[in-house]
């Protein structure tokens, strides 16, 4: 690794970053093709799980913290299972999350990845 970017990240570790945006949650479905549907060629998928990595700002909220830093997540979430694995994944990142506001009336960003 290149010199110069070594000593960045070293520079990182323990600084108090505050990341304020749209925190998505970025869903991956686990599953096996059970069949090909009679109307279209279509596949029919067998739901075996699913898996919540950040995306967008809590994507660079994850990324501060691997590297190091103290971080602050600042965003809005729903009351959600996709709010609360995403607010789980940052936080075994130790990442602060007490800015996260939960808004009820509407649910987390998420995106089929």
């Amino acid at each position: 690794m290149d010199q110069n970017l070594t000593h960045l990240i070293d520079k990182l570790q323990n600084k108090k970053i505050m990341v304020i945006g749209d925190m998505v949650a970025d869903i991956y479905l686990e599953g096996k093709i059970s069949r090909i549907s009679r109307e279209a060629p279509v596949l029919i998928l067998e739901h075996a799980g699913e898996t919540v990595v950040p995306g967008g700002a809590a994507n660079a909220v994850h990324n501060a913290a691997t590297l190091g830093g103290q971080v602050y997540a600042v965003g809005v979430i729903g009351d959600d299972n996709a709010g609360q694995q995403l607010s789980q994944v940052l936080s075994n990142k130790n990442v602060n999350t007490q800015g996260f506001i939960i808004d009820n009336s509407r649910p987390t960003i998420t995106k089929p990845a």
